[in-house]
């Protein structure tokens, strides 16, 4: 077989505005349906006709779908290296704002810096990978979705976790990272890229339960015991949350992420144990983080919350407080302490960051 790896710019725009184009019309790729398993097994694999597994078959449906000149990018299962950075995000900016890409037009006020990092430019709609059912017809949905999104010029911002569809998100978002890179000349530093740990997670893929994957974390990771809270299925041990990093780079086919979020800390943990214990474990969790952080495997870390930011701080047991988390991470990391993030819903249902005081 000849390989041929074509670097022209020009051909680089031509394949790129045709693979948008090729996403925003073609009715093939719909799988809303009650036929959409069929749809997609002749899809992925038109040649052979079989269809078993999505996250497997990748490279079969990029190599069919030959939208650009490049051939076997997905040989290439090395990690990707680096981190969303000033100099990458204002390249993907540039693409939708300055015609270097044929038919883009993004409202240049979709794009904002971080309070942080006012150079970064992030979109201000990303794309998220909690629902869906844990099957080959959601993989490839969410494949193309995330694929289309970033290919329009105006999302460059993943956020994904490890118990999102029983581990099988992060494999999809790791697959399409690798696709866009090589495929598509989306380098990891055009990406705004974010993960979760907290939840002991189950794996669809290879069918283990969170019964089976607790005794795993207790009697091969090292994890102690009664740092799980059974209830909740959580955990905050430095053991968990570095198994559980090391375990999402591996499936998202990266070095490093942007931000790793504590999953609902405050949900899984506070109900079940005094105030003193859980800032306790949140302090040890974030001496964790900030050792991540010089390792090279995170940039930042920050708190991914559901209900606890959001409610008044008369409810007990519910309520967690903003600005005394800050302090522990600024008593724990310094100055220069990296938690920098926080992810709270915001709706018309849920509309509390916008208009409450706490």
């Amino acid at each position: 077989m000849l390989l041929l790896k074509i670097s022209s710019k020009k051909l680089a725009k031509q394949s790129f505005t045709a693979a948008i184009r090729s996403f925003s019309t073609s009715s093939d790729f719909t799988t809303t349906d009650s036929d959409s398993s069929s749809q997609v097994k002749n899809i992925i694999d038109p040649y052979k006709n079989q269809y078993t597994d999505f996250l497997k078959n990748v490279g079969v449906y990029e190599e069919a779908n030959d939208d650009t000149l490049k051939a076997m990018y997905y040989l290439d299962s090395a990690a990707l290296k680096g981190w969303a950075t000033p100099e990458g995000t204002d390249k993907y900016y540039r693409m939708s704002q300055y015609g270097e890409v044929e038919g883009l037009s993004v409202h240049h006020e979709n794009f904002n810096g971080l309070f942080h990092n006012e150079l970064l430019k992030l979109s201000s709609l990303g794309i998220g990978t909690y629902m869906g059912e844990p099957d080959d017809a959601t993989d490839f949905a969410m494949y193309n979705a995330i694929k289309t999104s970033v290919l329009s010029g105006g999302l460059n911002h993943i956020d994904t976790a490890p118990n999102y569809r029983y581990m099988k998100s992060e494999r999809t978002v790791g697959k399409i990272l690798n696709v866009l890179h090589h495929k598509y000349d989306i380098e990891r530093d055009q990406l705004f890229v974010s993960s979760k740990g907290g939840y002991v997670p189950e794996d669809a893929a290879n069918l283990i339960s969170q019964r089976e994957m607790i005794g795993h974390l207790i009697n091969e990771v090292g994890v102690p015991e009664d740092a799980i809270t059974q209830e909740s299925g959580h955990c905050l041990h430095p053991k968990f949350l570095e198994h559980q990093l090391d375990e999402t780079l591996k499936r998202l086919n990266l070095e490093c992420l942007d931000v790793y979020y504590l999953h609902n800390p405050y949900e899984g943990q506070g109900p079940y144990n005094t105030d003193n214990v859980f800032f306790d474990q949140l302090a040890e969790a974030f001496e964790f983080l900030e050792s991540a952080v010089q390792k090279g495997k995170i940039r930042g870390y920050g708190i991914a919350s559901y209900s606890c930011f959001r409610v008044k701080p008369s409810e007990s047991k519910l309520h967690l407080s903003v600005q005394k988390v800050h302090q522990l991470a600024q008593k724990v990391g310094g100055a220069e302490h990296h938690f920098r993030y926080v992810q709270v819903p915001i709706n018309i249902m849920m509309p509390e960051a916008f208009c409450e005081p706490w």
